[in-house]
C-alpha cells in the first residue's frame, strides 16, 4: 500500500497562480491526452497491489475517491455524500452518493462500499494500515457504519487514497479482476499492455455531470527520466509527472512546457532518503546507523545529484509542514563517522551492505555519491539496481539492507502510522509496513496520541517529539525534501485548478505528482 507516495496539504500558490494564468476561457470537451508516467504498476485491485504514484493515478482514473483534500487543507467527501462521526470518534458514519453507477451498470450503495472496505480489512497488504477498524457494517442501503477499536480522528484522510478507492464487487471476486478494473470513476478500462501502455476511455454516465473533459487517456510508463523529458519535448507526449531537478530545472526555462511544481507549496512533502532494514545486520546496531548519518554530506549531494533544489531534510517533515520542529538529526561530521565505524569494528568487524534503487540513472548517481561518502568513513557497500515494482516488494518482505527511497508525503501525519508503528514491524520475509523494520515504544506512544486527541497541539507535539526519536535511532538517512513537478503542453489546462463535487476548490498542489485527469482538458 503506497499511500504514503501521496504529498500535499495546504496549497502551491505559485503553481495555480501560473495554472490559472495559462488557462484559456471555459474548458472544454473532447480530445485525447498521452502522459508519461515513472513506472509501471502490478494491477488495479487496490486490494492487493502495490500502487505507487503511478498506481495512484491509474487508480482515480477508474476508480473514485470517497473522500479527497480541498484547497482548505482538509478532507471533504466526493464519491461519498458525508463523512460524520461520533463524539468520541470511535464510529464514522460513510453516505455514498445517489444514482452512482459502476462502469457496468450496476449501482454504487452501502454493499459496494462494504464489500471494498471489508476486502482490504482480509488483505496482507492494506488490512495493517486499518488495524484500528472493528467492523464495517450496513446501516441502510446507502450507508455504512466504521466501527473503531479506538478513537481514530483523522480516519476520512485514508479515504483520499488506496483504501478510499470503491472498486465493483465484480472486480473483487474475480481472480483476474485486477487486470480489468471496474469502478465508478471518469473513465472507463480500454485496454493494458504492462510495460508499454494503459489506455482508458470517457466515461459516458459519469456522476459528475460534464466530466470527464477529454474523450481518451493514453498512460505510457517511461522510467528513464531523460527519455521522458526528451518525449515531451518531442511532442510524442503531452504531460508527464517527474521528480527529476534537471528535468524540472530545464522545464522552468522552457517557454514551450507548461510546469507545475511543489516547491513553494505549504504543507508536508514527500522525504528524499536512505531507509535502513535496522532488523538486519550491521544496520541493527544504532551506532552503525548514526555514522552513516555522519558520514552523509547531505548537501554536497542535493548540490551535484539535484541541481541544488531540494530543500535540506533532517527528519520526516519538511519546513512547509504544519510539523515541523528542530529534530536534532545528526550533521556532516566524517570524524564522528569514523569513531562509530572503529568502535563497531573492534567488536564485530568490518562493516559491509548492500546498497539498491531502482533503474534509474539519477538514481544511480546519487547512490554511487553516497557509497563513495560512506566509504570516507571505512564502509563498504555493494550496488543493486531494481525494477521499482519488485523494487516495493523488496521493502515489503525485508529483501535489502539500504534503499534510496522517497516517502513520508501524508497531508496527516497519522497516514504514516503504518510505516512507523511496531505493530507492522514484521519479521524479515513477512510482509511489513513498516519497511525499516524499526520498533520504538515512544514512537508508538506518540502515534497513539496523534490518533486518539483531537486538539491540534497536543497532536503536534507528539509528532514533532517522532521526529526527535527518528534523530536518536536513525532507521532513516534524511537527504532533501522531494520536489514534484508536472510538465505539460501549453494546450494542457486545469492541471491544479478544478472543483470538489460540493463546489468548494480542490486541492490547488501537486499531491506527490497526483492530480485529477478528470478536470483536465485541452485548450
Amino acid at each position: 500500500m503506497a499511500t504514503a507516495c501521496a504529498g500535499g496539504g495546504g496549497g502551491n500558490k505559485a503553481a495555480s497562480t501560473k495554472a490559472n494564468k495559462d488557462a484559456s476561457g471555459p474548458p472544454k470537451a473532447g480530445g485525447r491526452l498521452i502522459m508519461a508516467t515513472e513506472a509501471e504498476v502490478d494491477g488495479f485491485d487496490p486490494t492487493k497491489n502495490r500502487f505507487d504514484i503511478t498506481g495512484l493515478t491509474y487508480a482515480e482514473t477508474v476508480y473514485d475517491p470517497l473522500a479527497a483534500y480541498g484547497k482548505d487543507g482538509k478532507v471533504h467527501p466526493y464519491l461519498a455524500e458525508s463523512i460524520d462521526h461520533s463524539p468520541d470518534y470511535t464510529t464514522w458514519t460513510i453516505k455514498v452518493r445517489s444514482g452512482v453507477r459502476f462502469h457496468d451498470g450496476d449501482p454504487l450503495n452501502a454493499d459496494a462500499v462494504k464489500a471494498t472496505l471489508d476486502a482490504h480489512l482480509r488483505s496482507p497488504l492494506t488490512s495493517p494500515a486499518l488495524a484500528s477498524i472493528a467492523s464495517v457494517d450496513k446501516a441502510d442501503d446507502m450507508t455504512v457504519a466504521v466501527k473503531m477499536k479506538e478513537p481514530w480522528t483523522a480516519f476520512p484522510s485514508y479515504l483520499t487514497g488506496q483504501v478510499g478507492y470503491v472498486v465493483s464487487p465484480k472486480t473483487l471476486n474475480d481472480p483476474n479482476g485486477s487486470r480489468h478494473p471496474i469502478g465508478t470513476g471518469p473513465f472507463t478500462f480500454k485496454e493494458w499492455i504492462p510495460g508499454n501502455h494503459f489506455i482508458a476511455a470517457k466515461n459516458p454516465n459519469y456522476w459528475q455531470k460534464g466530466l470527464p473533459y477529454l474523450n481518451e487517456i493514453e498512460y505510457r510508463p517511461i522510467v528513464e527520466v531523460q527519455s521522458r523529458a526528451s518525449s515531451l519535448s518531442a511532442g510524442t507526449i503531452d504531460i508527464l509527472h517527474t521528480t527529476d531537478p534537471d528535468t524540472i530545472v530545464a522545464f522552468r526555462k522552457d517557454k514551450n512546457v507548461k510546469l507545475v511544481d511543489d516547491a513553494t507549496s505549504k504543507g508536508e512533502h514527500e522525504e528524499s532518503f536512505f531507509m535502513l532494514d535496522t532488523a538486519k545486520p550491521p544496520l541493527d546496531d544504532v551506532r552503525v546507523r548514526k555514522a552513516l548519518a555522519y558520514a552523509t554530506d547531505r548537501r554536497t549531494v542535493v548540490n551535484t545529484v539535484y541541481a541544488g533544489i531540494l530543500p535540506d531534510a533532517t527528519g520526516p517533515f519538511d519546513k512547509n509542514s504544519p510539523y515541523a520542529n528542530d529534530s536534532g538529526y545528526p550533521s556532516f561530521d566524517l570524524d564522528k563517522a569514523k569513531a562509530l565505524v572503529a568502535e563497531y569494528e573492534n567488536e564485530k568487524g568490518p562493516i559491509t551492505f548492500e546498497l539498491g534503487t531502482t533503474n534509474s540513472a539519477k538514481n544511480l548517481q546519487a547512490v554511487q555519491l553516497v557509497q563513495s561518502q560512506w566509504k570516507d568513513a571505512g564502509i563498504t557497500t555493494t550496488l543493486k539496481q531494481v525494477d521499482q515494482s519488485q523494487f516495493i516488494l523488496n521493502a515489503l518482505v525485508g529483501n535489502y539492507s539500504a534503499y534510496l527511497w522517497r516517502q513520508f508525503g501524508e497531508p496527516d501525519p497519522d497516514g504514516d502510522v503504518v510505516w512507523w508503528s511496531s505493530a507492522t514491524a514484521k519479521p524479515i520475509g513477512s510482509l511489513s509496513l513498516n519497511f525499516a523494520r524499526n520498533k520504538d515504544p515512544e514512537v508508538d506512544t506518540a502515534l497513539a496520541t496523534g490518533r486518539h486527541s483531537g486538539d491540534p497541539a497536543e497532536r503536534k507535539a507528539a509528532y514533532q517529539s517522532i521526529a526527535k526519536r527518528f534523530a536518536e535511532d536513525v532507521p532513516y538517512v534524511w537527504i532533501g525534501t522531494t520536489v514534484w513537478a508536472v510538465a505539460a503542453k501549453p494546450r494542457v489546462q486545469g492541471i491544479t485548478t478544478w472543483k470538489l463535487p460540493d463546489g468548494s476548490e480542490g486541492i490547488d498542489s501537486l499531491l506527490s505528482g497526483r492530480f485529477l485527469l478528470s478536470h483536465v482538458w485541452t485548450s
